[in-house]
């Protein structure tokens, strides 16, 4: 992975229109970081010219990417977490007011969980279990349209579009008991409840009307409902946004499937875009400012998400993420190997393409 990222780094690119639109768009952002400027501004001949930002046809370097890379290439992970690489680049963070030390570089350890799985209507969706939070979510979605006699109607009808919202709206009111499951077992319990307990079943036969929409407190059940229409009660209060926000941000996917049916499905994010905003100078690594998906008391996330108290940030604790690397399988050779990007709408989206396909 690391050789064929490094050879553009390092020979260039050709600036897309997309990588111009983006960049013009978060221009202010990108000028608070004399490193992250520099990358990305036009050259000019005049040292105290105003930078100005790179034009799609622009050729783009990222030499000290590639010099990380083939480090990392050469040396293992080991080069990033507890070598050269990470003294350089904890003292930068900290010398730009971050708290990110080379011990804690040094602590850091992947985990790696077995993905989650149900069969609906005869496919098995394979899912990133939490503290990714899409799999259960599409799983619990798909599950509480599959018990509709005729799940989808003529051309995505009324009907179709109005159940396919109730079930995401209580999938996601569940989806708000998911956290890092090495701080919660309860996590463990939430999951079941949406991928195979006949929960998600009582849901529907519940807490469902076929001609209008539930009390904001009904969505998740007795069990795991949280939200509350004005917040009583301990719960909390619902948080909306418009949908012209949830665009493309900082997130990618790749697909991929060989001829021996060997597949995976990779998603990466720096969650918005350029991240946070913070290019270290020595290593050419563009920080993530994926601490906004943990939880905040009070507030709803970038992407308008309620909060949870479970997913409130602690140390080395993981968080809840929308990332849904996805693998649908039909007697048991893959039919789809999926993912999106689009914070929470990765999960619609993914849903949506699942049940048309």
């Amino acid at each position: 992975m690391c050789r064929p990222s490094a050879r553009p780094a390092r020979d260039g690119f050709v600036v897309s229109s997309f990588l111009e639109d983006i960049t013009r768009k978060q221009w202010s952002k990108i000028l608070k970081n004399d490193a992250l400027t520099k990358v990305l501004s036009r050259p000019s001949s005049d040292p105290n010219s105003t930078p100005t930002p790179i034009r799609q046809g622009d050729i783009l370097k990222r030499p000290q990417l590639a010099n990380t890379l083939t480090m990392i290439m050469e040396e293992g992970a080991d080069a990033l977490y507890k070598g050269s690489l990470a003294a350089s680049l904890s003292s930068e963070i900290i010398s730009a007011g971050g708290i990110l030390t080379q011990a804690d570089l040094a602590a850091y350890s992947p985990t790696i969980r077995d993905p989650i799985n149900a069969t609906v209507k005869g496919y098995t969706i394979l899912g990133a279990p939490p503290p990714s939070s899409g799999g259960a979510t599409m799983i619990a979605a798909a599950r509480y349209i599959a018990g509709f006699e005729e799940p989808y109607g003529a051309n995505f009808d009324t009907l179709s579009k109005h159940r396919t919202s109730e079930a995401m709206k209580h999938a996601f009111a569940m989806r708000m008991n998911l956290a890092d499951p090495a701080f919660y077992d309860e996590t463990n319990d939430v999951v079941r409840d949406m991928i195979e307990s006949d929960y998600v079943d009582s849901l529907r036969r519940n807490f469902h009307s076929d001609d209008s929409v539930q009390p904001t407190g009904n969505y998740g059940g007795e069990k795991w409902a949280q939200l509350s229409e004005g917040g009583e009660g301990g719960g909390e209060r619902r948080k909306t946004t418009g949908l012209n926000y949830l665009e493309d941000h900082g997130t990618a996917h790749l697909s991929v499937i060989d001829s021996d049916l060997n597949c995976v499905a990779l998603t990466t994010t720096v969650n918005t875009e350029f991240g946070s905003g913070f290019l270290s100078p020595s290593t050419g690594i563009l920080l993530n400012n994926q601490m906004d998906d943990f939880a905040s008391e009070g507030r709803p996330n970038y992407f308008g998400l309620a909060p949870s108290p479970l997913n409130y940030p602690e140390p080395f604790k993981r968080p809840l993420s929308s990332m849904s690397p996805s693998i649908v399988l039909y007697d048991n050779k893959p039919r789809m190997v999926l993912g999106a990007s689009g914070g929470p709408k990765i999960i619609t989206g993914e849903r949506e393409r699942v049940a048309t396909s």
